[in-house]
């Protein structure tokens, strides 16, 4: 083989070696992923089958409620 046709290859070799390279964007790349972890209150989850527990959607402006999800639990009267 001659001299331009083994650089030729070193070459071709070279450019397609870097294009196979994997570049990792920004310190992202190096933080794990956190998944968001739901807390339940068990105690809420509970007063869901309570006699003396009104689950309420809208937000209560006359009671002390606490809210739950998408909802509110407030003593009955």
């Amino acid at each position: 083989m001659n001299l331009s046709l083994k650089i030729v290859l070193v070459m071709a070799t070279a450019l397609i070696m870097s294009g196979c390279t994997v570049y990792q964007h920004g310190p992202s790349a190096h933080k794990p992923h956190r998944k968001a972890v739901k807390v339940v209150t068990p105690v809420l989850v509970t007063e869901h089958n309570s006699p003396n527990i009104v689950i309420v959607k809208a937000k209560p402006t006359k009671q002390a409620c606490t809210k739950h999800d998408d909802h509110w639990h407030c003593k009955a009267r």
